[in-house]
Parts: C-alpha cells; sequence; structure tokens
C-alpha cells in the first residue's frame, strides 16, 4: 500500500485556508447577527417592551400641586359700572373660593361691559381664564397682550352675582384607574 505523502508546506496553506474560511465566517455572522439586532430594537422588537410597560406601585400618590387650582390663579376685579362696591364683594367671594385676589379697583381701562364680565388674560393665562369663567356666566373671554397668567375679572353692567362653585374632581390614588395595572 502506498501512501501519498505530502510536503509541511502544502498542509501548512490548507490549514490557513481553512482558518481563514472559519474566521471570515465568523466574521459574517457576528455583522449579521448585529445588524438582525439593530433591526430588531429600532422596530421596536426587543429592549425598549420593559421599560415601556408602566409600573404600579400600592404606595399613595404623592399630592400633585395642580396649577389651574384656585388658589395659583392670581386674579385682579375690576369694576366697570357705576355699582359702589361691586368689586369688593365679588373679591371677596372669590377669595372665600380660594382664588389669589390682587387688584380691587375700578376698570383702569374705563370700558364700558354691557354683558356680565369680561375675563381679561395673556396667552400663559388662557387656562387660567377659562378655570374663572366656569364661577359666573355669560363671562366673555379677551386676549391681550401681557406675558404672565394673571388675570382680570371686568364687572360688567349686567353682573349680580358669582354663580355656583363647580365641584372639584380629585384625582383618584386607585391602582385600579391607572391603565395597565
Amino acid at each position: 500500500m502506498s501512501y501519498v505523502k505530502e510536503s509541511a508546506a502544502g498542509a501548512a496553506r490548507r490549514r490557513r485556508r481553512r482558518r481563514s474560511a472559519v474566521v471570515l465566517t465568523l466574521c459574517v455572522l457576528l455583522l449579521l447577527g448585529a445588524f438582525g439586532y439593530a433591526v430588531a430594537y429600532y422596530q421596536r422588537w426587543i429592549g425598549s417592551e420593559a421599560s415601556a410597560t408602566p409600573q404600579c406601585t400600592t404606595a399613595p400618590l404623592s399630592p400633585v400641586k395642580d396649577p389651574l387650582a384656585p388658589e395659583n390663579i392670581r386674579v385682579n376685579v375690576y369694576n366697570s359700572t357705576k355699582r359702589s362696591g361691586l368689586a369688593g364683594d365679588t373679591a371677596r367671594d372669590l377669595r372665600d373660593r380660594d382664588f389669589d385676589v390682587d387688584v380691587v379697583s375700578n376698570d383702569p381701562l374705563h370700558q364700558d361691559v354691557r354683558g356680565p364680565a369680561v375675563i381679561r388674560h395673556g396667552k400663559a393665562g388662557v387656562k387660567q381664564a377659562k378655570v374663572l369663567a366656569r364661577q359666573l356666566k355669560g363671562a366673555k373671554l379677551v386676549l391681550d397682550a401681557r406675558t404672565d397668567s394673571s388675570v382680570d375679572l371686568v364687572l360688567g353692567q349686567k353682573f349680580t352675582k358669582l354663580g355656583p362653585a363647580p365641584k372639584a374632581t380629585e384625582p383618584s390614588n386607585d391602582a385600579a384607574t391607572n391603565p395597565g395595572c
């Protein structure tokens, strides 16, 4: 029987080719795996699901300071009528409802308000003006150039008194009201 003898150089060449093929195959598989992971991550198939699920706790929620609560709304009360004490009486009623009443006076713009009231506000006070408007019927909202969130309540000819105080709704601390819990 005869055996084929090969030279040492030929065997080394074959090992190098085999090693190169294995390394090249591993590199291609590694790149394909990295590409697949990146696609799955950006398509949100993996990675972001755990952080997107809400965490439910049984501890009571801390009270959140509501910027639209009456005590956080600064109101100036102005009288545009000839009825004496109208602005003062209304300011007292608003303070009883926890509004932060600042200035009580006659209307500095001397406008003739024929309806019940005008609520002047700037862009920052739109929501505050709407909260104040719920205190009386027929109030007209007027946007002016002020930059703060204060509002002016200008009482008009048809104003008699504030309406009934709206019922406040308090947020529930139930876990059942939190979606996903």
